[in-house]
């Protein structure tokens, strides 16, 4: 094999593939698997490009707790930070503009 094909072939992480939809519009994807989430985006020019989701292990699950009239809310001292959402709110609103 001459060395410029050696050095073009390790340039690929995962090589291209070419898929068919089915009868339901659906695309196999050899790397997913069941429950993965992706977010897919369409350009003008027909290219798709489908990014997988990651899920955040660093976010804390908070139980509300019912109160006697029957409100929900936080349990004592772990309520959110109103600075934290905040924060979260802004980038969130930053990444998607």
């Amino acid at each position: 094999m001459p060395k410029m094909l050696e050095t073009e072939s390790k340039r690929w992480e995962i090589p291209t593939m070419t898929v068919t939809a089915d009868a339901k519009k659906r695309v196999p994807i050899r790397t997913a698997k069941p429950g993965d989430r992706f977010d897919l985006q369409l350009s003008g020019d027909g290219t798709v490009v489908l990014t997988p989701l990651v899920t955040k292990d660093d976010v804390p699950i908070v139980k509300p707790i019912r109160t006697k009239e029957g409100w929900l809310m936080f349990p004592p001292e772990q309520g959110p930070d109103r600075a934290a959402i905040r924060a979260a709110i802004r980038e969130d609103r930053d990444k998607h503009q």
